[in-house]
């Protein structure tokens, strides 16, 4: 429970509001080890699918899903990072995704 609130909290940090974080975990993409997992591709085919559902449910969707260009592009850092925790046999901590840990992933 206590990673899933680190992802969740990570998720948030990357700019996603809480229905946009429900939607992602929805998808699958619900721990820091998922998303290591996953291509950058991935993550726009899961971005695209989640629009897509929003438009075809209108007004039957749930809560205000939006997916800010930063906030891809941070994801896509998250999982960059992640994986380079893993390339150097680091313990994945979600909760560590903070401040300049971000900007140097963002970076590049």
């Amino acid at each position: 429970m206590a990673a899933q609130n680190a992802f969740n909290t990570a998720l948030t940090r990357c700019g996603f509001n809480v229905n946009t974080m429900e939607a992602i975990i929805d998808e699958g993409f619900d721990t820091l080890d998922t998303l290591a997992t996953v291509d950058e591709e991935d993550i726009d085919v899961m971005v695209k699918n989640v629009r897509e559902t929003c438009r075809i449910l209108g007004a039957a969707a749930a809560g205000n899903v939006t997916f800010p260009c930063l906030a891809i592009k941070r994801l896509k850092a998250m999982r960059n990072w992640a994986n380079k925790l893993l390339r150097t046999q680091q313990s994945l901590k979600a909760g560590l995704f903070t401040g300049v840990t971000i900007q140097d992933a963002v970076a590049r």
